[in-house]
């Protein structure tokens, strides 16, 4: 596994080359739209929810499946609100957009490889998952709200990850070889939202980096949390996730092994030595 670079920016993201199923649409439009409520490609196994959006689906193809670098503009459901994806993605800063009516807020990206939208069915809301490093993470959520003409930008999940690591420490489980971006957890976490409860409230699963420099590599915790805060309402186990909220789970999720590694930590996979 490569180094990750360390995120100094606030909110933070760089666009990279995106992997994932495709979908075709027709070409020549110097901006693709696109209402991101519709049924997803069937090519494409969603990874941690149902209820995401794979931004490289939504970019158009050649025949041949190659990615065709024009804008991306991917609306909400209700119409009102929407994001704006330049092309270009260069190799140091990327700036995407979060339209509210008349404002126009910049995100700016100093890593964002393969990333998700997840739009909130309750309120005009929507997370935004990426990676910083490649596939398999570490993967970060930001909530963008779309309220009263105003865009607000948050990251939900610093009170999980302190959890977690709390969690993952008192087992008496390690990682070695942790990188300088992971310090304030000690161990690299994947930050996944599951799914919306109502406007404040949404299921997260906190997951151990699928990579064997860390005991019980590929397994997760779930997180009920309030929102725009992250304060943790409710922790639950692996396999209760799997059993309560099954149907919302994504296909790296429902495959997570070591279902009881939450309760019995030496029934899983130890790190690699």
């Amino acid at each position: 596994m490569r180094p990750r670079k360390t995120i100094t920016k606030k909110y933070s993201f760089l666009l990279r080359p995106w992997r994932a199923a495709a979908l075709n649409f027709a070409l020549g439009f110097l901006i693709v739209s696109v209402p991101t409520h519709a049924e997803p490609p069937s090519a494409h196994f969603s990874m941690f929810s149902t209820d995401e959006i794979s931004l490289y689906d939504l970019l158009p193809k050649t025949t041949n499946g190659k990615v065709i670098e024009k804008p991306l503009e991917v609306t909400s459901p209700s119409g009102k609100q929407k994001f704006i994806f330049p092309n270009g993605w260069p190799d140091d800063r990327y700036t995407f957009f979060a339209i509210n009516g008349k404002v126009r807020r910049p995100i700016v990206a100093d890593v964002f490889v393969n990333p998700y939208l997840m739009w909130s069915p309750y309120s005009p809301a929507a997370f935004v998952v990426y990676s910083d490093s490649g596939a398999m993470g570490g993967y970060h959520t930001l909530l963008i709200t779309f309220d009263k003409g105003a865009v607000q930008v948050a990251e939900p999940t610093r009170q999980i990850g302190r959890e977690f690591f709390d969690y993952f420490e008192k087992l008496g489980l390690t990682c070695i070889g942790g990188r300088e971006s992971d310090k304030k957890f000690g161990i690299d976490i994947n930050f996944y939202p599951i799914r919306w409860f109502d406007s404040s409230h949404a299921l997260f699963a906190a997951e151990i980096v699928g990579h064997s420099i860390c005991d019980c590599y590929g397994s997760f915790r779930g997180y009920k949390i309030e929102l725009p805060s992250g304060k943790v309402v409710q922790a639950f186990d692996q396999a209760r996730v799997k059993k309560e909220f099954g149907s919302n789970l994504g296909r790296s999720l429902v495959m997570a092994p070591n279902n009881n590694w939450d309760r019995d930590p030496k029934s899983c996979e130890p790190r690699g030595q």
